[in-house]
């Protein structure tokens, strides 16, 4: 159990973009305050949380559920499957994780959501990778 558990972790280090960044669509997108705003303990569809949300895309449901699968995976949502009536295909719905309350906002209206954007920003992706550069090189004018 224990190997398990450390490759886990490994996993998370060699992978550790992907989940805050997925965080970060569902923070820009309104997804936690649209599935916030259903309820505590509310289990929601991808085409409900969809249809709440601004996209213009036929096929948004299809890639929330992907997005949103992926966050379950993590313990960050709740996912509820059951099997669909008609086509027998799985259907999925989903509630915020304990770890949501941290990213909507409370009741005086603050949450960590401005904290993990701006970490994830464009400035801070492009300033990571220039790290090494300024221990090999003399100052820190290559951030």
């Amino acid at each position: 159990m224990e190997e398990i558990l450390a490759f886990s972790d490994a996993m998370d280090l060699g992978c550790g973009i992907a989940l805050p960044m997925m965080m970060k669509a569902m923070i820009e997108l309104d997804v936690l305050e649209t599935m916030a705003a259903a309820g505590s303990g509310a289990l929601l569809s991808p085409e409900e949380i969809a249809s709440k949300i601004q996209t213009s895309n036929p096929d948004a449901h299809e890639v929330l559920d992907r997005m949103l699968r992926f966050l379950a995976a993590h313990k960050v949502m709740m996912c509820d499957e059951m099997d669909g009536e008609e086509d027998g295909k799985s259907k999925r719905r989903y509630g915020l994780g304990p770890v949501c309350k941290f990213f909507t906002k409370d009741e005086d209206g603050v949450s960590l959501a401005p904290l993990l954007l701006i970490h994830h920003s464009k400035f801070m992706a492009d300033t990571w990778p220039n790290i090494k550069a300024c221990s090999v090189r003399q100052g820190v004018s290559h951030l």
